[in-house]
Protein backbone atom coordinates (compact mmCIF):
# COMPACT_ATOMS: atom_id res chain seq x y z
CA UNK A 1 0.00 0.00 0.00
CA UNK A 2 2.55 2.41 1.27
CA UNK A 3 4.31 1.90 -2.78
CA UNK A 4 0.73 2.97 -3.93
CA UNK A 5 0.42 5.86 -1.87
CA UNK A 6 3.57 7.01 -2.22
CA UNK A 7 2.86 6.65 -6.24
CA UNK A 8 -0.17 8.97 -6.01
CA UNK A 9 1.75 11.58 -4.26
CA UNK A 10 4.42 11.36 -6.27
CA UNK A 11 1.99 12.33 -8.86
CA UNK A 12 0.86 15.18 -7.09
CA UNK A 13 3.84 16.45 -5.96
CA UNK A 14 4.37 19.85 -7.54
CA UNK A 15 0.11 20.31 -6.18
CA UNK A 16 1.48 19.87 -2.86
CA UNK A 17 4.07 22.08 -2.90
CA UNK A 18 7.30 22.07 -1.04
CA UNK A 19 7.93 22.66 2.63
CA UNK A 20 6.16 19.47 4.14
CA UNK A 21 6.46 19.19 8.10
CA UNK A 22 7.76 15.69 7.96
CA UNK A 23 10.22 14.71 10.16
CA UNK A 24 10.03 18.26 12.00
CA UNK A 25 9.83 17.82 15.55
CA UNK A 26 6.41 18.96 16.75
CA UNK A 27 7.69 21.81 18.47
CA UNK A 28 9.42 22.95 15.81
CA UNK A 29 6.11 22.86 13.58
CA UNK A 30 3.91 25.80 12.66
CA UNK A 31 1.82 26.46 15.88
CA UNK A 32 -0.81 25.09 13.59
CA UNK A 33 0.53 21.74 12.49
CA UNK A 34 0.41 21.46 16.63
CA UNK A 35 -3.23 22.76 17.23
CA UNK A 36 -4.65 20.97 14.42
CA UNK A 37 -3.97 17.51 14.77
CA UNK A 38 -7.89 16.12 14.13
CA UNK A 39 -8.21 18.01 11.41
CA UNK A 40 -5.60 16.88 9.84
CA UNK A 41 -6.16 13.73 10.45
CA UNK A 42 -9.92 13.57 9.22
CA UNK A 43 -8.15 15.39 5.95
CA UNK A 44 -5.92 12.45 5.65
CA UNK A 45 -8.49 10.03 5.77
CA UNK A 46 -10.54 11.61 3.42
CA UNK A 47 -7.84 11.56 1.37
CA UNK A 48 -7.69 8.16 2.14
CA UNK A 49 -10.79 7.38 0.29
CA UNK A 50 -10.03 9.78 -2.85
CA UNK A 51 -6.89 7.83 -3.41
CA UNK A 52 -8.64 4.26 -3.37
CA UNK A 53 -5.96 3.71 -0.35
CA UNK A 54 -8.08 0.47 1.16
CA UNK A 55 -8.60 -1.00 -2.73
CA UNK A 56 -4.87 -0.54 -3.21
CA UNK A 57 -3.83 -2.23 -0.18
CA UNK A 58 -6.08 -5.07 -0.62
CA UNK A 59 -4.78 -5.31 -4.13
CA UNK A 60 -0.97 -5.38 -3.49
CA UNK A 61 -2.64 -8.07 -0.81
CA UNK A 62 -3.78 -10.19 -3.08
CA UNK A 63 -0.74 -9.73 -5.14
CA UNK A 64 1.36 -11.25 -1.98
CA UNK A 65 -0.90 -14.00 -1.93
CA UNK A 66 -0.69 -14.56 -6.08
CA UNK A 67 3.09 -14.95 -4.67
CA UNK A 68 2.80 -17.06 -2.14
CA UNK A 69 0.68 -19.92 -3.84
CA UNK A 70 3.07 -21.59 -5.66
CA UNK A 71 5.40 -22.40 -2.53
CA UNK A 72 2.19 -24.44 -1.24
CA UNK A 73 1.54 -26.37 -4.99
CA UNK A 74 4.81 -28.42 -4.58
CA UNK A 75 3.73 -32.11 -4.12
CA UNK A 76 -0.23 -30.83 -4.82
CA UNK A 77 -0.15 -30.51 -8.29
CA UNK A 78 -3.17 -32.32 -9.19
CA UNK A 79 -4.93 -30.72 -6.65
CA UNK A 80 -3.92 -26.87 -7.65
CA UNK A 81 -7.82 -25.10 -7.24
CA UNK A 82 -8.12 -26.66 -3.78
CA UNK A 83 -4.63 -25.44 -2.84
CA UNK A 84 -5.26 -22.19 -4.26
CA UNK A 85 -8.84 -21.63 -2.55
CA UNK A 86 -7.38 -22.88 0.71
CA UNK A 87 -3.98 -20.75 0.67
CA UNK A 88 -6.24 -17.80 -0.73
CA UNK A 89 -8.61 -18.09 1.94
CA UNK A 90 -6.82 -18.47 5.24
CA UNK A 91 -4.05 -15.56 3.87
CA UNK A 92 -6.44 -12.95 3.07
CA UNK A 93 -8.28 -13.64 6.37
CA UNK A 94 -5.38 -12.66 8.35
CA UNK A 95 -4.74 -9.59 5.82
CA UNK A 96 -7.78 -8.30 6.30
CA UNK A 97 -7.47 -7.92 10.09
CA UNK A 98 -4.54 -5.56 9.00
CA UNK A 99 -6.40 -3.04 7.25
CA UNK A 100 -7.67 -0.62 9.69
CA UNK A 101 -4.26 -0.35 10.96
CA UNK A 102 -2.24 0.25 7.75
CA UNK A 103 -4.90 2.78 6.50
CA UNK A 104 -5.19 4.15 10.00
CA UNK A 105 -1.06 4.41 9.86
CA UNK A 106 -1.40 6.01 6.37
CA UNK A 107 -3.71 8.19 7.83
CA UNK A 108 -1.31 9.24 10.79
CA UNK A 109 1.77 9.77 7.88
CA UNK A 110 -0.09 12.06 5.92
CA UNK A 111 -1.52 14.13 8.52
CA UNK A 112 2.02 14.23 9.96
CA UNK A 113 3.27 15.33 6.55
CA UNK A 114 1.03 17.81 5.68
CA UNK A 115 -0.77 20.75 7.16
CA UNK A 116 -4.04 21.28 6.39
CA UNK A 117 -3.85 23.98 3.89
CA UNK A 118 -1.51 21.25 1.92
CA UNK A 119 -4.23 18.47 2.66
CA UNK A 120 -7.06 20.85 1.52
CA UNK A 121 -5.09 21.16 -1.61
CA UNK A 122 -4.05 18.07 -2.97
CA UNK A 123 -7.71 16.73 -2.00
CA UNK A 124 -8.58 19.21 -5.01
CA UNK A 125 -6.51 17.29 -6.71
CA UNK A 126 -7.86 14.10 -6.18
CA UNK A 127 -11.43 15.36 -6.93
CA UNK A 128 -10.27 16.70 -10.39
CA UNK A 129 -11.03 14.74 -13.04
CA UNK A 130 -7.33 13.56 -14.17
CA UNK A 131 -7.04 12.56 -10.48
CA UNK A 132 -9.79 10.13 -10.40
CA UNK A 133 -8.29 9.20 -13.95
CA UNK A 134 -5.41 8.20 -11.95
CA UNK A 135 -6.64 6.81 -9.31
CA UNK A 136 -9.03 4.56 -11.54
CA UNK A 137 -5.27 3.37 -13.39
CA UNK A 138 -3.43 3.15 -10.71
CA UNK A 139 -5.05 -0.62 -9.79
CA UNK A 140 -3.77 -1.77 -12.85
CA UNK A 141 -0.47 0.02 -12.95
CA UNK A 142 0.45 -1.98 -9.19
CA UNK A 143 -0.50 -5.25 -11.18
CA UNK A 144 1.53 -4.46 -13.95
CA UNK A 145 4.67 -3.37 -12.21
CA UNK A 146 4.56 -6.47 -9.55
CA UNK A 147 3.93 -8.95 -12.23
CA UNK A 148 6.63 -7.14 -14.50
CA UNK A 149 8.95 -7.17 -11.11
CA UNK A 150 8.24 -10.88 -10.55
CA UNK A 151 9.06 -11.91 -13.91
CA UNK A 152 12.67 -9.98 -13.65
CA UNK A 153 13.22 -11.30 -10.09
CA UNK A 154 12.59 -14.58 -11.30
CA UNK A 155 15.04 -14.68 -14.32
CA UNK A 156 17.77 -12.42 -11.74
CA UNK A 157 17.40 -14.88 -9.78
CA UNK A 158 18.06 -18.23 -12.12
CA UNK A 159 20.84 -16.03 -13.92
CA UNK A 160 22.47 -15.94 -10.38
CA UNK A 161 21.90 -19.14 -9.20
CA UNK A 162 24.74 -20.78 -11.06
CA UNK A 163 27.53 -18.32 -9.56
CA UNK A 164 25.81 -18.50 -6.20
CA UNK A 165 26.24 -22.14 -6.22
CA UNK A 166 30.02 -22.09 -7.98
CA UNK A 167 30.86 -19.44 -5.67
CA UNK A 168 29.78 -21.55 -2.25
CA UNK A 169 31.76 -24.52 -3.63
CA UNK A 170 34.15 -22.65 -3.95
CA UNK A 171 34.18 -21.16 -0.14
CA UNK A 172 33.41 -25.17 0.36
CA UNK A 173 30.28 -24.05 1.73
CA UNK A 174 27.01 -26.48 1.83
CA UNK A 175 24.90 -25.86 -1.27
CA UNK A 176 21.11 -26.87 -1.72
CA UNK A 177 20.57 -30.09 -2.95
CA UNK A 178 17.55 -28.68 -5.11
CA UNK A 179 16.52 -25.25 -5.96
Amino acid sequence: MRRAVVAAFLAVAPVAGAGSAMGTPAAERPKEMVNDLAERRALADRLNVLTGAEALTRDAMRIQVEATIPVFLKGNADRMDEVRRIVTEELMAEMDKTVPFLLAHSRDQLAAAFSVAELAEIIRFYESDVAKRLVAALPRFQREAAELGAKLGLAAVQAAIPRIIDRLRTANLATPEKL
